[in-house]
This record gives C-alpha cells, sequence and structure tokens, in this order.
C-alpha cells in the first residue's frame, strides 16, 4: 500500500508541482486539490496481486530482518493484529 502512496505523490510532483511556482501556500494547496480532482474523475482500482498470506509472510521477514540486522525487538503484539486483520480476508478467499 505504502507504494501506491508514494506513486499518488511522485505523480502529483511530475504532473502539478515539477518547473512551476506558486506565489501563496493556498495557490498551491488548490492547485494540489484541483489536479487530485481531476485525477479522480477516472479512478483506477488498485488490483493486489499478493495473497494475504504472501504480504504477511512479508511483513515478517521484514520485521526478521530489522531483528538481525539492528536489533529491533519482534513487536509481535503488531504481528497479532496483522494475522487477526488477514484472518476474515483469508478465510473469504479460501471460500470462493
Amino acid at each position: 500500500m505504502l507504494n501506491q502512496v508514494e506513486r499518488v505523490f511522485g505523480e502529483v510532483t511530475r504532473k502539478c508541482l515539477e518547473h512551476r511556482s506558486a506565489a501563496t501556500v493556498q495557490a498551491l494547496q488548490q492547485d494540489i486539490a484541483q489536479f487530485l480532482d481531476r485525477r479522480n474523475e477516472n479512478p483506477k482500482p488498485l488490483n493486489w496481486k499478493a495473497t494475504t498470506d504472501e504480504i504477511l509472510q512479508k511483513v515478517k521477514r521484514a520485521w526478521q530482518s530489522l531483528h538481525d540486522r539492528y536489533g529491533a525487538k519482534k513487536p509481535s503484539a503488531a504481528l497479532a493484529s496483522i494475522e487477526r486483520y488477514f484472518a476474515p480476508l483469508k478465510l473469504a478467499s479460501a471460500a470462493t
């Protein structure tokens, strides 16, 4: 999901902000809002290619990497929360 957010910011930068200046912060905010309104007139759905299991495994590998590399404590409560979130989605996809 973070990649999608980064893509939107990149698109705003390239298509709305690059090579321009605004007289005021309010004018800049208005230009960005108008750009996003035009962009949202033709929305494109986000099609996930990863399964919930793949996403969860990636998160677990990331936390393990942080722990191994930097000594970060593994947030078991956070991982349990992620597993609880994905459990209903996993059941729904298995039913279809």
